[in-house]
């Protein structure tokens, strides 16, 4: 389904400068591919999963294709009582759109979601509600 290794070009310090993350398939089960990335290990995630399904006709409605990708990777941050846990940070991206939706309007609406992840001023705050 997806190629033997990924690679994420990431702006790791939001200057315009990217760095390659490399991710290699750990395992592929029908049409499900998980990733592992560097620093990974049994005690530290960092993984990359992306799964989809066939669209299933009803009728006259031609399906709904459905895919995701899950990202998770643990950090350590400070627990309440002032002592380090480690904890996943997961962000989910999921799609469900109609068969025959053209490819073209499926790149704009792909295209507007980037845009939306890539706004400080949108997603700083959204995701931080807990340290305002």
């Amino acid at each position: 389904m997806q190629p033997n290794t990924i690679t994420i070009a990431t702006d790791v310090l939001n200057n315009g400068t990217t760095e390659n993350h490399v991710f290699t398939r750990h395992r592929e089960e029908g049409l499900k591919s998980t990733y592992i990335g560097p620093s990974h290990s049994a005690v530290n995630q960092n993984v990359l999963a992306m799964y989809a399904n066939n669209p299933k006709p009803s009728g006259n409605f031609p399906g709904t294709q459905k895919s995701a990708f899950k990202r998770t990777k643990d950090f350590t941050v400070v627990g309440v009582n002032g002592e380090n846990v480690k904890l996943p940070a997961i962000v989910e991206v999921s799609f469900s759109i109609p068969a025959g939706v053209p490819v073209a309007d499926q790149l704009i609406l792909r295209q507007e979601v980037l845009n939306l992840l890539d706004q400080d001023a949108i997603m700083v705050p959204l995701n931080n509600l807990g340290d305002i």
